[in-house]
């Protein structure tokens, strides 16, 4: 009992840490970003123009399942910048009403990935409300994401690189950041998707093309 508590209340890395005594590096040489790409800054109020909310979604929040990616960021005068990562394993009524209730606090516009928000939505006519995929008074943008992953990657790696997208100092260290610094297309198995960082592809795309509003 006492691991499975712990197991809800720590990240899948750290867990793979601390528990399973994995040793998990902080930087991949085959890894899209280096550390000199990623920015940590603080954004005055000021500059804030607006929130959005980039969301690469789940359809299951089973042990095997890849977790949500969910991204906060504000919208400033200098490109986006980068708050909170949120990101969980859980089931879909459970990270939407997460997503929704930040949504409503900020006022933010939310970038699904559409690639799994089809087959998410569709759980909605499941009798099992758990599986609820569900964003009431949100304003919800659909972001069609192409190529494989490490292609999607590059242009925010570069964004990051010429300061476009920055992150808040609070995130350094986190498993956003991690992620950004260790995955890579040769990672296979279970749990070896980028979900944080699609949710910031997400979120790249979605404020700089044209999309489909739900």
């Amino acid at each position: 009992k006492y691991l499975l508590r712990l197991k809800d209340s720590l990240t899948t890395e750290r867990y793979r840490q601390l528990v399973e005594g994995e040793w998990l590096p902080d930087w991949s040489p085959s890894a899209v970003w280096e550390k000199r790409d990623i920015h940590f800054v603080d954004c005055h109020p000021s500059h804030v123009r607006g929130w959005c909310i980039g969301v690469d979604p789940s359809a299951s929040g089973g042990e095997d399942a890849d977790e949500c990616g969910i991204v906060v960021a504000a919208l400033t005068d200098y490109g986006l910048h980068v708050t909170e990562d949120l990101s969980m394993r859980a089931k879909p009524s459970v990270w939407s009403a997460v997503v929704a209730d930040r949504a409503r606090a900020l006022g933010a516009t939310v970038y699904v990935e559409a690639n799994l928000a089809a087959s998410a939505e569709r759980l909605e006519e499941s009798t099992d409300g758990d599986q609820e995929y569900n964003l009431p008074g949100v304003r919800t943008v659909r972001v069609y994401v192409r190529g494989a992953k490490q292609l999607r990657h590059a242009p925010l790696a570069i964004a990051c690189r010429v300061k476009d997208i920055t992150f808040a100092p609070s995130l350094e260290g986190g498993e956003l950041v991690r992620q950004m610094l260790t995955w890579s297309p040769l990672l296979r198995g279970k749990h070896s998707s980028p979900d944080r960082i699609d949710a910031v592809v997400a979120l790249r795309q979605g404020t700089q093309s044209n999309t489909v509003y739900v």
